[in-house]
């Protein structure tokens, strides 16, 4: 019925198509008289049958043809204006809807249901409603003469109604279901779509095009199944609706043939009954396929007015001036994110009678780790989220008091996320309220954000479009173009997040002045992680764990020697006796032409069919022989459920060492870039001035004796088959002390004198040894495989287990597991090493022959043969099993192309090394927050150890 209020604006319209469709009824009626007339007149024809008879025949067609096209016609206009209403209340309720419900929705859902949804609602009930009112109106008229030939035999008609009413009412249960199921699916296909086209550089970078073509075939073949399972219902409930009207049809021809017999009926009657009985079959038939249209289009509406009944962004102030003065003031703020969506239990808590001032002019920098709740405080001031108790006032108003209109035109924002739209360079400045913004004002806003440079040197100047979310500028580009727009603003209160991310040094400093210029008489927030660009703030405040923890001046803060000092140090490799005010060297430049595209190509991803050997091959698929040994694979993880539990209510025989102890693990088996993070957090433990040492099992494939006695101090030059690759690997990368053996605790032991933090390479299922932080490496790209256990799958222990880690860290582009502390980084490509030699050469600078041999015995071996590729050159391939012991004949190639390999098999050819053999060198990027968390944990864990 809601429906039907969007066709009441053009009910006369729709009374005209209904005419229509009454011409088409009255010309199928004349066409069954005619019948009959025909069937008198064979009798004694008269003459002027043979000149009239043509005449009425055309007559019919075209009054048929009339009223079909008038009905059709303006019922289709109806439907498309009806569309075009639907889609314009959506768009309407979603642009006034609060930001926290949007971030609730995927794109594909919103997008899906502007598009699909809508035009499933209005295409469905148009083709239903014309089917009802054309046929409806036929099979109405048609019944109506029956009843007037013979009431008797119609009646026979009429004692199918229940039966048939019984099969349209299960059958329309099932269309609603599987109808809403489609529609969901389509929301995932639109959303899939959305993200390989919006991501598609990192796409084509991380060579993820078969991850994503199985990730789209996922969702198609499931709406393949829905949209199959309609058409079966379709298909199978109309022949059965059909049997049930030839049944009662069978019983009029008996009948009448009894009646005819009997002389109760004249051939005439006969004749005419049968012609209208016949022509009653297709409107009864289309009547009985149109069932499923409307099942549709209810689903579909249901969908849209859920949606559209869904309250709008509160606005309820009446609060307005024409510019404040940008006080700002927290009171006792409480505000937690659901973890999990609006359906979770345990919200996360962010802050907790939270406190804050902030003076009018006043230029505050906001540092911390990510999480802290920075970027959450400035969303406050645009209303953009609510405490959930407390008060942000502005000018001592609450900011329930203003209107969204005031509110937002006092607050300018500049976020490290730039949104850029598919139009002009001028329209994007000039945009919304902007949109009066004078030439000259835009002119100065390019000059003093630095982007005159190269606007007016593109094709038609301010004129020219820049694609789909700017793509077709550099980052750093496009976040000039937000500065300008921020200065078109004007605003008296300021955000900047992150606004020079994407800004080379050299261009930072250029527009450094313009920045001062902007914040001027403005009150300013600034959201930094890079500590160069906010040491000229009245005031940092830093944040952790939604708390401020110091706050002072740089000065202030450096010579506190807290948190901040410890992050100005980590940033800038300082000790502590070299901290001071004097103004650090900027951080190495990103080119302005890749800012804020896909980083470089690292140990690119390599897709589950991909992987080497057989055993990798069942684990990565549910083949015959892993489902045979699935129930092994059971009895593995029940095992390790058991391990857990009894180590973590203290049942199990653990050792603590008086020192932290981080355990970098894998819940599968290899192959998941475990061993670089090891090195990369040994070394940053380094700089900061920690002592780190490293323990590892030793792994040695078909050793018999593999150390002359454990545990095993590793040295550069060890030799690999006593102790491992990977520990000659650790000890020569990271200048670390490395000790080896498979009882853990006393590897542990045999380093504490000299160490005050562990880092144990694998163990995370070695529960002898207690561990203060877990941390588990997954592989981004194949992920956990067929999620079975060894020895059907590739898991150590069950998937759950990473519910009690600390961190997880996707190798890789794409989150996998919904950890609070996922993190996604990839290994990059970072120099060239000369075997022979010892030189080293810069990754962009490949000193040799375009194709070259690849070796590598890794886990994931095809990982590293992508990487060498992507850096262009030709690859051919030569694999091995992980920890593989080479032979002297097996690096040695009838040709003098260059022999490439990893580090990690690099320790194994100590004996066969020549010119042609280089090295790949890798170092882990992006994972800069687990740095930052586990520099701000250690000092307490190391008192609570002590």
């Amino acid at each position: 019925m809601r429906l039907l209020r969007y066709m009441l604006p053009y009910t006369g319209i729709f009374l005209f198509s209904i005419f229509g469709y009454l011409l088409f009824m009255l010309s199928r009626a004349g066409a069954v008289k005619l019948m009959e007339r025909i069937q008198v007149w064979l009798a004694e024809p008269p003459e002027f049958v043979f000149y009239y008879l043509p005449i009425a025949v055309v007559l019919l067609f075209a009054l048929q043809g009339i009223g079909s096209f008038v009905g059709g016609y303006f019922l289709a206009v109806v439907s498309v204006r009806m569309e075009e209403r639907l889609r314009g209340d959506l768009m309407g309720q979603l642009l006034t809807s609060p930001l926290q419900r949007l971030r609730s929705y995927s794109t594909g859902d919103v997008v899906n249901r502007i598009t699909f949804t809508s035009t499933r609602v209005t295409g469905a009930g148009a083709d239903a409603l014309r089917t009802v009112l054309r046929d409806g109106i036929t099979a109405i008229g048609l019944l109506t003469y029956l009843f007037y030939l013979n009431w008797q035999l119609t009646l026979v008609l009429i004692v199918l109604a229940p039966p048939v009413a019984l099969v349209i009412g299960v059958v329309s249960s099932m269309f609603r279901r599987y109808s809403r199921n489609i529609q969901g699916t389509m929301g995932r296909l639109t959303q899939v779509s959305g993200e390989v086209i919006r991501n598609f550089p990192v796409v084509k970078a991380l060579r993820a095009e078969g991850r994503e073509r199985d990730r789209f075939a996922r969702h198609n073949a499931f709406a393949r199944r829905q949209s199959l399972k309609v058409q079966l219902v379709k298909w199978i409930s109309t022949p059965m609706l059909q049997l049930m009207m030839a049944l009662g049809l069978a019983a009029q021809l008996g009948l009448m043939g009894y009646a005819i017999l009997h002389g109760d009926m004249q051939p005439e009657g006969f004749m005419a009954y049968l012609t209208a009985a016949a022509l009653l079959a297709s409107p009864v038939r289309q009547l009985t396929m149109v069932n499923s249209l409307i099942q549709q289009g209810i689903a579909a509406a249901q969908d849209i007015f859920h949606s559209l009944d869904e309250p709008p962004e509160k606005d309820s102030g009446g609060h307005s001036v024409e510019r404040v003065s940008g006080r700002i003031e927290f009171r006792d703020v409480d505000f937690s994110y659901l973890g999990g969506g609006e359906q979770a239990r345990d919200p996360r808590q962010i802050f907790s009678g939270f406190n804050l001032t902030i003076e009018s002019g006043e230029v505050v920098a906001l540092v911390g780790p990510s999480g802290a709740g920075k970027t959450t405080l400035t969303q406050f001031l645009l209303r953009f989220i609510e405490p959930n108790s407390g008060q942000v006032l502005l000018d001592g108003v609450p900011l329930d008091d203003y209107s969204l209109e005031c509110l937002r035109r006092q607050v300018g924002i500049v976020d490290q996320q730039v949104s850029l739209f598919n139009d002009t360079v001028y329209n994007n400045l000039c945009y919304g309220a902007l949109r009066d913004s004078t030439p000259e004002a835009v002119r100065e806003a390019l000059r003093i954000s630095g982007a005159d440079e190269f606007v007016y040197e593109l094709p038609q100047g301010v004129h020219t479009e820049i694609g789909e979310g700017g793509q077709r500028l550099s980052g750093g580009q496009r976040q000039r173009l937000a500065l300008a727009r921020a200065l078109l603003q004007d605003a008296p209160v300021l955000i900047l997040d992150e606004a020079t991310s994407s800004l080379d040094s050299l261009s930072e400093r250029y527009i450094q002045k313009g920045l001062e210029r902007l914040i001027e008489g403005r009150t300013t927030i600034i959201i930094a992680h890079r500590l160069s660009t906010i040491e000229g703030a009245d005031r940092i405040l830093v944040l952790d764990e939604g708390r401020i923890v110091e706050s002072g001046t740089h000065a202030e803060l450096l010579d506190a020697g807290g948190l901040y000092g410890e992050l100005h140090r980590h940033q800038f490799g300082r000790s502590q006796g070299q901290a001071s005010t004097e103004t650090p060297q900027p951080q190495p430049a990103v080119p302005d032409d890749a800012a804020g595209e896909a980083p470089a190509p690292g140990m690119a991803p390599v897709q589950p069919g991909e992987t080497s050997g057989f055993i990798q091959k069942m684990w990565h698929s549910r083949s015959w022989m892993a489902r045979a040994l699935s129930p092994l694979g059971h009895l593995n993880a029940a095992r390790a459920r058991r391990q857990m539990r009894n180590f973590a209510a203290g049942r199990a025989d653990v050792w603590r060492a008086p020192i932290p102890v981080v355990v970098i693990g894998n819940l599968t088996a290899g192959g998941t870039g475990k061993t670089p993070v090891v090195s990369e957090l040994a070394r940053v433990l380094h700089q900061a001035g920690y002592r780190p040492g490293v323990v590892s099992r030793g792994y040695v494939p078909g050793h018999a004796s593999p150390a002359p006695y454990y545990p095993f101090r590793v040295q550069p030059d060890s030799d690999p088959a006593e102790v491992g690759d990977e520990a000659v690997m650790l000890a020569r990368q990271g200048g670390v002390p490395v000790s080896v053996g498979p009882d853990r605790p006393a590897a542990v032991r045999a380093l504490i004198n000299e160490c005050d933090v562990i880092l144990s390479d694998d163990g995370l299922q070695h529960y002898a040894l207690g561990r203060d932080v877990e941390i588990v490496v997954v592989d981004g790209v194949r992920g956990f495989g067929n999620g079975l256990c060894m020895p059907a799958g590739p898991l150590r222990e069950p998937i759950e287990r990473l519910d009690s880690v600390d961190w997880v860290l996707c190798n890789g582009a794409v989150p996998l597991t919904g950890h609070e502390r996922e993190l996604c980084f990839h290994l990059a490509p970072s120099e060239w090493l000369h075997l022979a030699s010892g030189e080293t050469h810069p990754i962009q600078e490949w000193p040799s022959a375009a194709r070259a041999h690849c070796v590598a015995g890794l886990g994931n071996p095809e990982r590293f043969f992508a990487s060498v590729k992507g850096l262009g050159i030709e690859v051919i391939r030569h694999a091995y099993p992980d920890h593989h012991r080479y032979r002297g004949s097996e690096v040695d190639f009838d040709d003098d192309l260059p022999v490439i390999t990893t580090e990690k098999d690099a320790v194994k050819w100590g004996g066969f090394i020549d010119e042609r053999m280089w090295v790949l060198r890798v170092q882990p990027q992006g994972l800069e927050p687990l740095n930052d968390w586990l520099l701000r944990r250690l000092p307490d864990l190391r008192r609570r150890t002590a």
